[in-house]
């Protein structure tokens, strides 16, 4: 019972956020309603470490070893090189966020309270951790608080508006897909690319279809994620883990070294997403109703700022670009998110509006690599930076 009855409630958790999912076609996502119910769950009778007590942040450790590779494996070397003005918008994303909350916090709230609101809505939990210490370390732990909360909360805007926009440029998407692709030409132009893949032959082909059950591509993941770890300890000063581990799954996918989806090929994607979605909840553990009462002006009024902040920047750069409003604010939202976030939303949208292969795929090339770029841009690399740059105006 220790065990079993904790695990049956996150599962039970984690099936509502899906059927609520559905039934509403992807306009309620399902980690808004994962989030709900595991904070009245922490502020009412769950216990604080049920994730640990099911071993949920245990999987999601092992997850976190694998998925980053399969996310590289699903995008082509020519794919990324057109992706630059994904960096660029979330590059004015961000510099957004920093402007318009920089400017309305300080004007509300005091320049303490602004300098400590600007890094958590660049959607880095490394560039919380560095403010929320900084502040912690000058006596002013409402301002720490301060930091975690907007970090936690942000999400709140961030799922259900990154699946909106998302869910309307797919839609867009699938429609275009439907008028310029007949069925006969859909399903020739998928035999001639099934030809075409079948006439290249990589590595995979080498190893008989007999040997590749579960147990072969964990081999694989796990051996690629050992020799990414072991550069890491020569290269973790200069560039987050999560850059590498997507690198090596784009170099190992465009040279045969693991297919596409290799979680899904060894029939664990499911169960493996399912610890990793509930592992987020792990911050809501921390808070309380009493904390976030006496916060919920400054916490509402920065991610009010936050949100305009994405969307005045990243709308018109953009607009030049080429992309639409809702693929542009989804880019800049990425802020609020980050990877694995923006992975389980885009994947879900994906699924969603997907009626066939052929959909799934088109909808996935577009929209997956932009989210993950982005989420890579925003939280890995320039947050860190944000935060560090604040820290000194501190105080």
């Amino acid at each position: 019972m220790a065990l079993a009855l904790p695990f049956a409630v996150v599962c039970m958790i984690m099936f509502l956020g899906d059927f609520v999912s559905q039934k509403s076609r992807g306009k309620i996502p399902s980690l808004l309603i994962i989030a709900v119910c595991f904070l009245l769950g922490y502020w009412t009778v769950m216990p604080r470490d049920i994730l640990d007590v099911t071993h949920i942040n245990q999987i999601k450790n092992i997850t976190m070893l694998l998925v980053l590779l399969q996310v590289g494996a699903m995008f082509n070397l020519k794919q990324l090189k057109d992706e630059w003005k994904a960096v660029v918008v979330t590059l004015f994303a961000i510099a957004g966020i920093v402007v318009v909350a920089g400017i309305g916090g300080t004007l509300l709230f005091g320049k303490d309270m602004a300098m400590v609101g600007i890094p958590p809505l660049t959607g880095g939990g490394m560039a919380t951790i560095i403010m929320s210490d900084a502040a912690s370390a000058m006596g002013l732990d409402k301002l720490a608080m301060t930091a975690t909360i907007i970090y936690i909360m942000q999400g709140f805007v961030g799922f259900p508006l990154t699946n909106y926009f998302l869910r309307k440029e797919g839609i867009r998407l699938v429609r275009e897909y439907r008028e310029n692709t007949p069925a006969r030409a859909e399903a020739g132009e998928v035999h001639r690319e099934g030809s075409r893949e079948k006439g290249k032959k990589t590595l995979n082909d080498l190893v008989p279809e007999r040997f590749k059950g579960t147990s072969y591509y964990f081999a694989k993941l796990s051996i690629l994620a050992l020799l990414v770890y072991t550069v890491d300890l020569f290269t973790g000063k200069y560039f987050n883990v999560s850059i590498i581990m997507i690198a090596a799954g784009i170099l190992a996918g465009h040279y045969g070294l693991i297919e596409k989806e290799p979680l899904k090929k060894a029939n664990s994607f499911g169960i493996l997403m399912m610890a990793l979605t509930a592992s987020f909840m792990r911050y809501f553990a921390q808070s309380t109703p009493a904390q976030v009462a006496r916060l919920i002006v400054p916490v509402v009024s920065f991610l009010v700022l936050g949100t305009v902040g994405i969307m005045a920047f990243s709308v018109p750069v953009g607009k030049k670009f080429g992309y639409s409003l809702d693929l542009s604010i989804a880019i800049g939202l990425n802020c609020f998110l980050g990877f694995p976030h923006n992975f389980v939303i885009t994947n879900e949208v994906v699924n969603m509006l997907g009626q066939t292969d052929g959909e799934k795929e088109h909808l996935n090339k577009i929209l997956m690599s932009k989210m993950i770029i982005g989420s890579i841009v925003s939280v890995s690399v320039v947050s860190a930076l944000v935060a560090g740059m604040l820290v000194p105006f501190l105080g």
